[in-house]
């Protein structure tokens, strides 16, 4: 079996995960964040996880696009999951908006620390 090379891909539509976030995603997955328990922060490409996530969504989004039912197969497999992780209320940029360490809300806190580990004692 032969690799694909870049000549059987097809053209990409966005050039980056950037590119596809400012001019699709955004606007597709609007909400009113006002009030809510939802959080995003604007930099959101300081937050690896957000922004690994983000560049998840682009590129199956990037090689589903045009199959048939690659939109529907897209939405439920890909971006409802990662969205509702990336906007639930204690998601990787929910420091940007705590109340509780009197930031402003939509400040961002770039204080986030990596889950804890500990190596097994042998």
């Amino acid at each position: 079996m032969t690799e694909p090379n870049d000549d059987d891909l097809p053209p990409l539509v966005y050039n980056d995960e950037v590119q596809f976030f400012t001019e699709y995603l955004s606007s597709l997955y609007a909400r009113n964040l006002t009030g809510s328990s939802r959080v995003w922060c604007p930099r959101w490409r300081e937050h690896r996880e957000v922004h690994v996530r983000v560049k998840a969504l682009w590129t199956s989004w990037e090689v589903m696009h045009s199959d048939p039912v690659g939109m529907s197969v897209w939405l439920r497999d890909h971006l409802d999951p990662h969205m509702a992780i990336l906007l639930s209320p204690d998601n990787a940029m929910s420091g940007c908006r705590a109340p509780s360490r009197s930031l402003p809300e939509g400040q961002h806190d770039p204080d986030v620390k990596p889950l804890p580990h500990e190596y097994p004692v042998e």
